[in-house]
């Protein structure tokens, strides 16, 4: 009720917060429209506005990478790590207090239930959950190469510091 006694100028700024993707491609003089895109803003979740001086801003991206293979060994020491130290007890536990959280259908848990519940053995499990983390990897890694703007540093670089201190300057 609020959003049709305000101005159709301040409802396309109240939506350029929102969401200022969006305000691009509606048709700012549609009352109609605006309210309702307003509404799905908010429905969706996205109530923070964005500051109007934060929007003008520009925004420097960094990437840290690293070659595919290290960070797949980084991840499997780290998965096992977590399988060592009480990773079957944990699940066990959350099986029994949330047994319907999607939680559990996540990359580690549902590998770990899965075994619990003796669909796999042990080793498969922990294979599995390996396997999901990798991919998970090579989806992060697909979506952030779509941003042109990020500058990439590779954390092996012996001058990676410098590199980001020079982009910040």
């Amino acid at each position: 009720e609020s959003l049709n006694t305000t101005p159709t100028k301040n409802l396309v700024e109240k939506l350029k917060r929102l969401n200022p993707e969006l305000v691009e491609d509606i048709d700012t003089n549609n009352r109609h429209r605006l309210i309702r895109a307003i509404e799905n803003e908010h429905s969706s979740g996205n109530k923070q506005e964005l500051p109007l001086d934060l929007l003008s801003e520009k925004h420097l991206y960094i990437g840290l990478t690293s070659a595919r293979g290290r960070l797949y060994h980084r991840v499997d020491r780290w998965a096992k790590k977590i399988w060592d130290r009480g990773l079957i007890e944990e699940t066990e536990n959350l099986m029994e207090l949330y047994p319907d959280s999607a939680k559990l259908r996540g990359f580690v848990y549902k590998s770990v239930a899965a075994y619990i519940l003796n669909y796999i053995d042990e080793q498969d499990a922990r294979e599995r959950t390996r396997f999901d983390l990798h991919a998970y990897i090579r989806r992060q890694l697909t979506w952030f190469r779509t941003n042109k703007d990020i500058k990439w540093i590779d954390t092996a670089d012996e001058n990676k510091y410098n590199k980001i201190l020079d982009l910040l300057s």
